[in-house]
């Protein structure tokens, strides 16, 4: 009876060495266990992104706000929609500053116009990564000084991942 008992163990060790090994499983489980682990898109030419960014997107879902919506729809004007759980919606509008001068762009997101005195005090400062041309990521600085790299944790307010709306 005692040999029964560690078959059960000694088969689930084996599958799970298999997977790791053969199957590659460790991109499998770090997907589900860090969505931002999803490869960053490599082919994206600088000069395309700011054309690549307007659109509408999705915003997943987060804490207790349902999905929302980021509508980029020029060069430099966007339009930010998020619903909480008692479907109070509020929407800001302005405009915004892309730079992809380096390896992580920078966005910000000023509400009114970016140039305006006291624009220091309503800007969200950001870094984006695109996963696709129909994904990407936000992260803002909870402080207001620019990040260096994307380094969101579950449910952090200030990390948004983004779908193109089709």
């Amino acid at each position: 009876m005692s040999k029964k008992i560690f078959i059960g163990p000694i088969c689930f060790f084996i599958f799970v060495l298999i997977s790791f090994v053969f199957l590659n499983a460790s991109y499998s489980f770090n997907f589900i266990l860090n969505p931002s682990s999803l490869p960053v898109l490599e082919e994206i030419n600088p000069e395309d992104a700011p054309s690549l960014l307007i659109g509408e997107w999705i915003i997943a879902p987060i804490n207790n706000l349902k999905p929302g919506s980021l509508i980029i729809k020029d060069e430099n004007n966007y339009s930010m929609t998020r619903w909480d759980e008692a479907d109070q919606g509020s929407t800001i509008t302005g405009e915004y500053k892309f730079d992809v001068s380096s390896e992580i762009y920078a966005v910000d997101f000023c509400l009114g116009g970016c140039d305006q005195p006291g624009s220091e005090w309503t800007t969200q400062v950001g870094i984006l990564r695109f996963l696709s041309e129909n994904e990407m990521e936000i992260q803002f600085s909870p402080d207001g000084k620019r990040l260096s790299e994307f380094t969101p944790k579950d449910n952090d307010p200030y990390f948004l991942h983004l779908t193109r709306k089709k």
